[in-house]
């Protein structure tokens, strides 16, 4: 006997609306009105307006059902409206007034929109992204319970030319990513254990006095920067010692070869007064380079060095964009893997990457002869087979160069063939 699907469990019909998204959530609450209630929070629960048209019929709704409205747990505004009549101002400020379950809002990137409503109080909100203009300081004080707070790097025009900012206390905030000036006024007020800072103006003293009093409960610390500041690394040491993540990006599209290798060498100096570091990556540019194996070499060399004086490190991300990762304590070898290191969401290009990594891998393992310690050779039999690395090894030895060979992934692993 044939039942109608509104004849399931409520709890069955829920189950399949939250695992479904976008159209086929849609399709399914036009079905039956018993079911377009029960998919409605589903439908509302994530929005993410992209463009003008449809933010407008969006917010009417969220204007004037409050059953919808109250479904929203996430906002992001994606997009960027030319001219904002008054209508506009009137419908976003209506809309968004009705979110009373707001968990997460995202406005980093237009502090016109934000500027709407930044008077309006969201009693549940916890985690939001906001533009650095002047109207953070009420919003944030309307909303001291929040646990992250990160803001877009550009500086609006309210702000520029200010030096301080009033304290601004956020007494649950366990993450915050932004300008250092913002920091400098919400990081003593707070627990936060999770910090990022874009530094702008380069007053690196004046913003570790400023938060002196959280220093010893900031274990992640990721750093945005125009240039290789070399007075950083040596301030981070002394100001953070229970460090056990650090990141370090110069967003410049070049920078000179010296000024890298004297921010390096400063790295390395301060790398004994960190005793809890275990994962550090430096970067430069915005978004993934593209591999050069020539680069592994300078890579390695450096890596040895901070291995040793860094005894609690577990992988380093260097320019390359390579995952230098210790194989276990007691083997102490780097060996070079991807930096995205999920093998099932990775591109043709990382895959390629990975193979060529592995590749430079076994040339440096069977030309390093006692250079090395043994148990590098050991790893590389675990990942390429005793057999296949022991006639490598053999040939090697017989012609001073490593035969020619092919890397295949397969699900037993990295696969060698000679060519």
């Amino acid at each position: 006997m044939s039942k109608s699907f509104d004849t399931l469990p409520v709890e069955l019909i829920d189950n399949i609306a939250q695992s479904l998204q976008g159209d086929d959530l849609v399709m399914l609450a036009r079905t039956q009105r018993v079911i377009h209630g029960i998919c409605t929070p589903w439908i509302y629960r994530r929005v993410i307006l992209l463009d003008c048209v449809c933010a407008v019929l969006c917010l009417r709704t969220l204007a004037s059902n409050v059953q919808c409205a109250h479904s929203v747990r996430a906002l992001a505004i994606r997009f960027d409206p030319d001219l904002m009549l008054d209508a506009f101002r009137r419908l976003i400020r209506a809309a968004l007034r009705n979110l009373q379950s707001l968990v997460t809002l995202d406005l980093r990137l237009y502090p016109e929109i934000f500027s709407l409503v930044s008077d309006i109080h969201f009693p549940r909100l916890d985690l939001c992204s906001l533009p650095f203009c002047s109207d953070i300081i009420a919003f944030l004080n309307l909303h001291p319970d929040i646990t992250g707070l990160s803001f877009d790097p550009v500086l609006h025009s309210s702000v520029l030319g200010l030096a301080s900012l009033p304290p601004i206390p956020l007494a649950s905030l366990q993450m915050f990513s932004g300008p250092e000036l913002v920091g400098m006024s919400t990081i003593p007020q707070s627990p936060v254990t999770r910090i990022g800072i874009f530094w702008n103006a380069g007053g690196f003293r004046q913003f570790f006095d400023a938060i002196s009093p959280r220093t010893a409960e900031i274990v992640e610390f990721q750093n945005i920067l125009a240039i290789w500041e070399l007075a950083l690394p040596p301030l981070i040491a002394e100001n953070l010692p229970n460090l056990t993540s650090l990141s370090l990006r110069n967003v410049s599209p070049a920078e000179s070869s010296s000024d890298y290798d004297d921010f390096i060498e400063c790295v390395g100096q301060a790398l004994p007064s960190l005793a809890y570091l275990e994962t550090l990556s430096i970067a430069q540019g915005v978004g993934r380079l593209a591999f050069n194996p020539t680069h592994l070499d300078r890579e390695f060399d450096i890596i040895i060095l901070w291995g040793a004086a860094a005894p609690q490190l577990k992988y380093c991300i260097l320019p390359s964009d390579t995952r230098w990762l210790r194989v276990h304590s007691d083997l102490n070898v780097w060996y070079p893997s991807n930096a995205n290191d999920d093998a099932d969401a990775q591109t043709e290009t990382e895959a390629h990457d990975m193979l060529e990594r592995f590749r430079w891998f076994v040339n440096k393992v069977l030309t390093a002869g006692t250079a090395l310690p043994a148990s590098y050779l050991t790893v590389l039999q675990i990942i390429g087979g005793k057999e296949m690395v022991a006639e490598l090894q053999a040939g090697f030895e017989m012609r001073g160069v490593v035969p020619e060979f092919e890397l295949a992934v397969k699900p037993t692993g990295i696969t060698i063939t000679f060519v």
